[in-house]
This record gives structure tokens, C-alpha cells and sequence, in this order.
């Protein structure tokens, strides 16, 4: 059994989105999608991991963020009261 308690963020009282929403599969893959929010904005969140059968080990793939965390960045550094 593999476990680590840093894959989904933890929810915040001040927090108006749920956090963890949903774990989709397909094939070898599955992804674990949440959604927080902060300030006047929200952010989905995608983390990929693939289970390889051989191996019998899962890998971490990738983690995908809407909107990016450029496009926050930016916004964070005009308007700096955004948490």
C-alpha cells in the first residue's frame, strides 16, 4: 500500500470550494482532481499518476492547473491582496 497525505490539498475553513472532488481512471492512469479557491479566484487541479502492471509501482505523470499558475502569478502581483 502506497500513501502520502501531500496529494490533495488540505481544505480551509475560508476556502469556498470543496478541495478533493473526484478520482477518474482510464486504462493504466488515473488522476485525482480537486478545487480550491482563494481571494476571487478558483483553481482546478489535475495530478496524473500511471500504474505500470510490470513494475508493479505507480509513477507520478504530471499535474495540470486552471487557470495556469502564471496567469495567478500575474494577477497576485497587480492585485496583492489575493491569497
Amino acid at each position: 500500500i502506497l500513501d502520502n497525505k501531500n496529494i490533495i490539498t488540505p481544505n480551509y475553513r475560508e476556502n469556498v470550494a470543496d478541495g478533493f472532488s473526484d478520482v477518474k481512471i482510464k486504462n493504466n492512469f488515473f488522476t485525482i482532481e480537486q478545487v480550491n479557491a482563494g481571494g476571487n479566484y478558483t483553481v482546478r487541479e489535475y495530478t496524473t499518476f500511471k500504474y505500470d502492471s510490470q513494475k508493479r509501482d505507480i509513477f507520478y505523470i504530471n499535474i495540470q492547473q486552471f487557470p495556469p499558475k502564471e496567469v495567478l502569478e500575474t494577477k497576485k502581483k497587480r492585485h496583492p491582496i489575493i491569497l
